[in-house]
Formats: structure tokens, C-alpha cells, sequence
């Protein structure tokens, strides 16, 4: 009896550490509210609960979705931005245990803020870009490539021969164009690129690219068609639907209009972001020796809704490869 008591002591000895970090703060950090970032968020969710961090049991989660819709005065512009800078301050006055960032818009733009109060980030649902600092963060990427975004744009549309694309000079769309233009030459495709600034209107490049005969517009892998709630994408799906025409995405849909756009796995995306949060915070790993987990062979949706409406009879040829959504 006294040794079952000595053990049950030492027993309670070992896990008080345990038990004294047991309940962790963090948040969430989106900019635009849609609902492929709601799967996403459900997706890490139930990520965690699966690695045994509970929301409301040993995990708190507050999520702040950041509206980036477009205001129509200066003076709401500047509203816009100044409650957008408030927040990160917000975050960071909480102090909580991590941030995790959905979406490249918001990771690349609370990034450097929170990391420099020395708080760890992880991002996911993100597309892959070189901007992400390599200290005190880690997360889940999504590789989307030209090379990728190429082959299901054949298999959909086998009869293509020039593909449009416009794009600022961020260096993730300039060296993805710059590929799309190295894979394209290879098939014996032509590349028409047009690049805008930041601030510009997408029409006039679209207008011009429409002029002269493309097949099929391709937004890369671009923040600029995130800006200002998506605007410069949905101005470019309002258009090509307007010309016929098929537009490609390569970014995570999240406005209507695309006939092929990028759609990957968010139970899959969570679970890997999940696993990378425990690391972190339960096995104490450090987010900069945390290898970024890179999510390749994603998939591709047809809208056959946007189909129909441009007048395109699509008959899959490898439906393995594409997915359909009516």
C-alpha cells in the first residue's frame, strides 16, 4: 500500500507540467470573409480536435475576419486601413500563445508584425511564396504551379493555343508567369502577359488581351487579384463571361466565376496545420526548425455552371483528374 502511494505521488509529480500547460490561446487571422476560408477554418478545427486540442475544453480560438471589401469615399478607405493596422496592435496586446494566419493576403501582411513581438505564426491555405519569413514561423503552403495549372488546363480545354495573363510585379506572379511562359513554348502554346500596377484597374489590360484573340485568361499566383476584395477578380470573371471566354485560376477560389479554378483538400490542409500547432506548442518544437509542409497534387474543379454559360460542352476525358461542380 505505501509503494502504491509513492507511485501515485510520483505519478501526480509527472504530469503537473502537463497539466499546467495544458490550455493555449491562439488566433486566427483572415483577410475577406468567403466560404472557401470558413472551410478552411473548419478544416484546422477539426485538425486540432484530432491531435487533442479541443476548442472550448483545452484550446481557445478567437478568429477575426478582417472585411477588405471596397469603400466607396477616401475617407472610408482610411478607416479601412487604419482598423486593418489596429488589429495586429490588438493581437499582440492579448499576447496569445500562437497566430495562425489563412490565406497569403493575411500572412504576408501580419507576418512581420507578430513575429517581431515574438509570438510564432503559422500559416495555411496559402499559396507558396517567397516573401514568408523564415523565422519564428512555419505552416502549410499550397504549391500550385505553372506546370500544374498547364496540364489541367489541357485536360479541360484540349483545343487551347493562347492563354492571357495579367499580373503585377510581385516576384511570386513574375516568376510564375515567367514559367508559364517556359512550359507554354514546350507544347506549343503562346503567352500574352500584360503587367498592371497594384493600384491599376484590370480592364484595360483585359480589353487588350480580348483584342487580340486569346483563347483563355489565367490569373496567377498573385496578390493583386486579392486586393480590395478581390475586385481585379471579379472584374476579370464579370469580362471574360461577357467575351465567352474560359478563365484559369491558380489561386483558391473564392469569388464566383472561374471555369477551372484550384480547389484542394481543406481536411487535408487542416490536419497538417494541426499537426504543425502541436509541434509548436505542446512538443515546444521551435516554428523555424518546423519544416513547411508543401501540399503538391491538388485539384482542380470545373464549374460546369460557368460552362454552360459561356457555351462550352465539356466532356471530361480524365475525370481522376478533374473534379466537377454543378
Amino acid at each position: 500500500m505505501k509503494r502504491l502511494s509513492i507511485f501515485l505521488f510520483l505519478l501526480f509529480l509527472g504530469v503537473q507540467p502537463i497539466m499546467a500547460q495544458s490550455h493555449y490561446d491562439i488566433e486566427v487571422l483572415q483577410l475577406g470573409d468567403n466560404e472557401t476560408f470558413d472551410r478552411a477554418y473548419d478544416g484546422l478545427l477539426d485538425g486540432l480536435a484530432r491531435q487533442g486540442l479541443v476548442k472550448g475544453y483545452n484550446l481557445s480560438v478567437t478568429r477575426t475576419v478582417i472585411d477588405t471589401s471596397p469603400a466607396d469615399s477616401l475617407w472610408g478607405k482610411l478607416l479601412c486601413y487604419l482598423s486593418t493596422r489596429n488589429i495586429g496592435s490588438q493581437v499582440i496586446r492579448r499576447n496569445p500563445d500562437m497566430v495562425v494566419t489563412i490565406g497569403t493576403s493575411a500572412t504576408k501582411y501580419f507576418q512581420k508584425e507578430i513575429v517581431s513581438a515574438g509570438i510564432p505564426l503559422v500559416y495555411t491555405s496559402a499559396i507558396d511564396s517567397v516573401t514568408y519569413l523564415k523565422q519564428k514561423t512555419s505552416g502549410v503552403a499550397i504549391n500550385t504551379t505553372a506546370v500544374d495549372v498547364i496540364n489541367a488546363s489541357l485536360l479541360a480545354l484540349p483545343n487551347i493555343r493562347t492563354l492571357g495573363i495579367i499580373h503585377s510585379n510581385d516576384n511570386d506572379a513574375v516568376a510564375f508567369v515567367h514559367d508559364m511562359k517556359v512550359y507554354s513554348q514546350r507544347l506549343g502554346l503562346k503567352i500574352i502577359s500584360r503587367e498592371v500596377g497594384m493600384g491599376e484597374s484590370i480592364l484595360p489590360a483585359a480589353n487588350e488581351l480580348i483584342a487580340q484573340q486569346i483563347d483563355a485568361f489565367v490569373v496567377p499566383a498573385d496578390g493583386y487579384y486579392e486586393l480590395k476584395g478581390w475586385k481585379a477578380s471579379k472584374e476579370l470573371m464579370t469580362v471574360s463571361r461577357k467575351n465567352s471566354l474560359p478563365c484559369i485560376s491558380s489561386l483558391v477560389s473564392v469569388t464566383d466565376g472561374p471555369f477551372l479554378y484550384l480547389s484542394p483538400d481543406f481536411q487535408a490542409i487542416g490536419d497538417l496545420t494541426a499537426a504543425c500547432v502541436k509541434d509548436i506548442l505542446v512538443e515546444n518544437i521551435q516554428p523555424q526548425e518546423r519544416p513547411i509542409t508543401a501540399l503538391n497534387n491538388n485539384n482542380y474543379v470545373v464549374d460546369l455552371k460557368v460552362s454552360r454559360e459561356i457555351g462550352i460542352a465539356f466532356r471530361p476525358m480524365t475525370p481522376d483528374l478533374l473534379s466537377l461542380n454543378d
